[in-house]
C-alpha cells in the first residue's frame, strides 16, 4: 500500500487495516505502508511478513497504535536464505511515533553507518510509548538532530539505542531497555570532528551485559553527554557505580553498598 506526490497529497487517514506479504522470504520491495506524501495519520493498522512495515519520504507524519511484527527478509528477491529486515517503522522528519507494537522481528546486524532497526527517527521526532520485544537488531536508530525517545519499553537482541555520526540534542529519556549482550544505548563517532553532541540520558532503566559497556561512549564525545537519574544493570547484575546516576539498592545487593560495623 502506498500514497504519492504527484497531486500533492497531504493529511491522509490510513487506519485499521491489515497488510502482509505471501512472500515466504520478503525482499526489497516488500514494504506493509508507503507514504510519499506529508502530515498522515498511521493509525491502528496490522504489518507483518514484510521487509519493511511502515515507511515513509516525507515529513511531518504520524504513526500511532499500529501493531509490526515478524519483519524480516532479504534484500534480493532472488535470496534463498534469510538475511534480516531493513525497518519496521521508518519515521522521516518532524515525525510522531506512538503506542506502536513491534515484535518477533528479524533486523540486519549491520556496521554502524548501515544500521538497520525497529524503528528509524528522523529529525525534529518524538518517539513515545512504544513496545519493542523478542526482536534482533537495534530498538530506536537516531537518524537526525533534535530527537526525544521517551517511555518507551524495549527488549531486543541488539543496541536499544543507537546513535552515529553528527546527531544533535538528543534526548533519551524515562525508558526501559533490556539489550541483551549489546550497550543499551551506543554513541559513536564517524570521525574526528563528526560525532555525536548534547545527548540527554535521564531516567531511564538499563540492562545489558555488554562487554563495551551499559551505555557506550566512543572516545572523544564524553564531554558532550549528559548522563542523570538512571538506573543501570551491567553484567555484575548489580548496579553500576556513577556519580550521576540513582542506584536501586534491595535485598540482594546491600551489602555492595553498605558494610557491618
Amino acid at each position: 500500500m502506498g500514497t504519492t506526490p504527484e497531486d500533492g497529497s497531504y493529511a491522509n487517514y490510513i487506519f485499521n487495516n491489515t497488510i502482509y506479504s505471501v512472500r515466504e522470504i520478503p525482499s526489497s520491495f516488500c514494504y506493509g505502508i508507503q507514504l510519499m506524501c506529508k502530515d498522515t495519520l498511521v493509525l491502528n493498522n496490522t504489518v507483518y511478513n514484510t521487509f519493511r512495515g511502515l515507511s515513509t519520504t516525507s515529513s511531518g507524519n504520524q504513526f500511532i497504535g499500529n501493531i509490526i511484527y515478524n519483519i524480516h527478509g532479504a534484500y534480493y528477491s532472488s535470496a534463498t536464505d534469510e538475511q534480516g529486515a531493513d525497518f519496521a517503522i521508518y519515521a522521516g522528519s518532524n515525525s510522531l511515533v506512538k503506542d506502536n507494537l513491534i515484535y518477533d522481528c528479524n533486523f540486519k546486524v549491520e556496521t554502524d553507518d548501515k544500521m538497520t532497526g525497529a524503528i528509524s527517527a528522523g529529525k525534529n521526532s518524538i518517539v513515545i510509548n512504544n513496545t519493542v520485544k523478542d526482536c534482533v537488531g537495534t530498538g530506536v536508530k537516531i537518524d537526525g538532530n533534535n530527537v526525544t525517545v521517551i517511555n518507551n519499553s524495549l527488549n531486543i537482541s541488539g543496541y536499544g539505542v543507537h546513535i552515529h555520526g553528527t546527531k544533535a540534542d538528543i534526548n533519551i529519556e524515562s525508558n526501559v531497555i533490556d539489550s541483551n549482550d549489546f550497550s543499551a544505548i551506543r554513541i559513536k563517532r564517524l570521525s574526528k570532528n563528526n560525532f555525536p553532541k548534547n545527548i540527554i540520558i535521564q531516567n531511564d532503566t538499563l540492562y545489558s551485559t555488554s562487554d563495551e559497556g551499559v551505555i557506550y561512549i566512543d572516545n572523544g564525545c564524553e564531554n558532550y553527554v549528559y548522563s542523570s537519574n538512571n538506573i543501570i544493570y551491567g553484567p555484575s547484575g548489580t548496579p553500576e557505580i556513577d556519580d550521576d546516576t540513582t542506584h536501586l539498592i534491595n535485598e540482594n545487593n546491600f551489602y555492595n553498598y553498605f558494610s557491618i560495623t
